[in-house]
């Protein structure tokens, strides 16, 4: 089955998010 965009797009962010916030805990200045 096949995701929408909507929720592909959402997962991405998501997982950005994820990232973000592990590289900014482990004090990585971007």
């Amino acid at each position: 089955m096949k995701l929408p965009d909507s929720q592909r797009m959402v997962r991405a962010a998501v997982n950005l998010a994820l990232l973000y916030r592990a590289e900014t805990g482990s004090g990585a200045c971007l």
